[in-house]
């Protein structure tokens, strides 16, 4: 009950963050990043291990109130024994914030 609780809590605060009014000309900088390891054992002897990462950049910039828009880049690695694969992308992105009481 108490995870439900701080859960919801989590929830009004970022709402309340989301409702800010961004001017135009203001700039929008953003990254997450995520780096994860597992180990599967099925014997003594065998085992396997993986290693996954991504990570993501993103800019943008407003040009009229309450828009952005803006550039995504984004890199991916994944690692298995003797097997590996990495990737990049990117893309454009753009975003409109409502302001409270437009809903």
């Amino acid at each position: 009950m108490k995870k439900i609780g701080l859960l919801f809590i989590a929830g009004l605060f970022t709402l309340g963050l989301a409702a800010q009014n961004v001017d135009a000309g203001t700039y929008h900088l953003g990254a997450t990043s995520d780096l994860s390891f597992a180990m599967n054992m099925s014997s003594a002897e065998d085992s396997e291990s993986s290693t996954t990462m991504n990570m993501s950049l993103q800019g943008g910039y407003f040009p009229i109130d309450n828009m952005v828009a803006g550039l995504q880049l984004g890199y991916s690695s994944y690692s298995m024994g003797d097997v590996s694969n990495s990737s990049f992308g990117y893309g454009v992105y753009t975003r409109y914030y409502l302001m409270e009481g437009k809903i």
